[in-house]
């Protein structure tokens, strides 16, 4: 498997689990997508060649305008951690204002759940730091242009 290769999976894993939890479905309907904005991976072990792998896929946390999704590709046999992915999905709406909230109340609602009023959950320390890493990226990014 190569470094380009682990995106792409992640791609599809990600496409199955926006379908399964009828996001795609929920931000369809509000007219609304969601687009990487950005991703970071840490490669740990290479996958070898008919190695077996799993990828787990899960939102650990969000904002107003973004789902910060982590992705782990997963070792079957043990659990070992072969790369550890996050990326940043931006929820884009035109014309409307499309807030990450009415994304996941609709979710919920498409599911038949009831759909919790609390805040996100605490942002892992590494995933805080990434953001902050990305703010700082920005605004020298800005000054640049």
């Amino acid at each position: 498997m190569n470094n380009g290769r682990y995106l792409r999976h992640c791609d599809i894993a990600r496409t199955t689990f926006y379908t399964s939890n009828n996001l795609w479905q929920a931000a369809k309907s509000l007219g609304a997508t969601v687009v990487v904005a950005s991703s970071t991976i840490r490669y740990r072990r290479s996958i070898g060649p008919f190695q077996a792998y799993s990828i787990v896929t899960k939102l650990v946390w969000w904002d107003e305008k973004n789902l910060y999704i982590e992705q782990n590709f997963l070792n079957p046999k043990d659990g070992f951690i072969f790369a550890a992915v996050y990326v940043k999905a931006a929820v884009k709406a035109a014309p409307n204002d499309c807030s990450v909230r009415a994304l996941l109340t609709r979710c919920c609602e498409m599911l038949g759940y009831e759909c919790p009023s609390s805040s996100p959950p605490e942002a892992p320390l590494d995933l805080k730091s990434w953001i902050h890493y990305q703010e700082l990226s920005s605004d020298r990014l800005k000054k640049a242009n």
